[in-house]
Formats: structure tokens, C-alpha cells, sequence
């Protein structure tokens, strides 16, 4: 778009951002006082307006697709951005790759948070002998309520792929927590990485 007629002169209309000075002279006949043009206020305002927006549309490079953005979850596995949000879904390093398929962690321990008998629950990728890694299930049960391997693996019925479903359930009095209060799961992993494998020679 062009850019509007504003007056200019060494001492008539200049326009800086909104604002508007003009020097103007007493009108005898009428009393009023007026520019060196007929031109109101809010006519004068709008010009203004109107060429500062020109300007900044000339600047501003035009925004990049949403699709080209960085997600804020670096490093992380997640779905695509869905209007103006992107689910994250699991860290690089806490997701599980069994049998060249990926299995999502923090989707199993939502699950298994959902159980009324679950007070904490984390999952981490055990060895296998045969697919590499697969689901294992660490959680703490809520004081004085009974749940076992089998009720617990049988609340994911339904709700993911059955080849999703965690290999095994450990059942611990704690799950340790860093400064932050986020799951370390290194410690699990150093813990319980090899229990499928020790499991499967038993």
C-alpha cells in the first residue's frame, strides 16, 4: 500500500509514531485556530496511523510457518504442532525402542497413575534378549491398598496397543526424585535394566 498525503513543511504537520504537531495561527474571523491545511485532528491521527504500520509492514520480515518453529521441547519425541500447542510425549533418552517400534514411557505412566491403587509409577526401558528393550514398570502402591502384577497389567487393557503393555511390574517402597522432584530414572535403570533379562535365565 502507499504511503498517505500527510501535510509536511518546516513548520506545518509532522508525524512521529502517533503523535501530532502543527504549528498553527490564530483565525481572526472566526476565532478558531487552524493549520496551514483544513485538516482535523482525528483526520490527522489516522495518517499517522496509518504510515507508521506501512513502515513497520516494510521492516518486519514476514513470520515463519508454524510448522518451520523449534518446538520449546527440545530434544523430545511429541506429536505435531495441533493449533497453537505441541504434546510433548517422552524424552529422547527415556523412550523405549523395542524391536525397532518406539513405545512412549510417560503414556504408560499415565495409565498406570490413573489406577486408584497407584501412588507413584515410572516406566523404563529393560534389556531384552529378544527385542532389545521393553516396558518395565516400577510403582508404589498407596498405603494399605493391595495390588498385584497381574491387576496392574490388566488396567492397560483396551487403552494402548497390546504390544505396548509393560513386560513386567516392580513394585518398590519409593521412587527416587530429584531436587526438581522429577523421576530419576537413570537410578531405575541402573536398578532394574537387567531384571527382564534376569527374569527370562531364572
Amino acid at each position: 500500500m502507499g504511503t498517505p498525503d500527510i501535510p509536511r513543511g518546516p513548520r506545518d504537520t509532522q508525524c512521529v509514531g502517533r503523535k501530532t504537531h502543527q504549528a498553527v495561527r490564530p483565525n481572526q474571523d472566526s476565532g478558531t485556530r487552524l493549520g496551514s491545511s483544513q485538516v482535523t485532528d482525528s483526520e490527522k491521527t489516522a495518517a499517522c496511523t496509518d504510515h507508521t504500520a506501512h513502515i513497520a509492514s516494510r521492516s518486519l520480515p514476514p513470520p515463519e510457518p508454524l510448522s518451520d518453529r523449534k518446538s520449546p521441547g527440545e530434544g523430545k519425541h511429541g506429536s505435531r504442532f495441533t493449533s497453537l500447542k505441541r504434546q510433548i510425549t517422552d524424552r529422547s533418552k527415556d523412550v523405549i525402542k523395542s524391536g525397532g517400534e518406539w513405545i512412549g514411557s510417560i503414556d504408560l505412566e499415565n495409565i498406570a497413575m490413573a489406577h486408584p491403587a497407584v501412588s507413584q509409577a515410572a516406566c523404563i526401558a529393560a534389556k531384552h534378549a529378544k527385542w532389545d528393550e521393553r516396558p518395565l514398570l516400577v510403582v508404589v502402591r498407596k498405603t494399605g491398598i493391595e495390588l498385584s502384577r497381574e491387576q496392574m497389567l490388566g488396567f492397560y487393557e483396551g487403552k494402548i496397543a497390546k504390544w505396548w503393555t509393560p513386560d513386567d511390574v516392580v513394585f518398590v517402597d519409593a521412587i527416587p526424585l530429584g531436587a526438581t522432584g522429577k523421576v530419576q530414572k537413570n537410578r531405575l535403570r541402573d536398578q532394574f535394566g537387567d531384571h527382564l533379562m534376569a527374569r527370562a535365565t531364572s
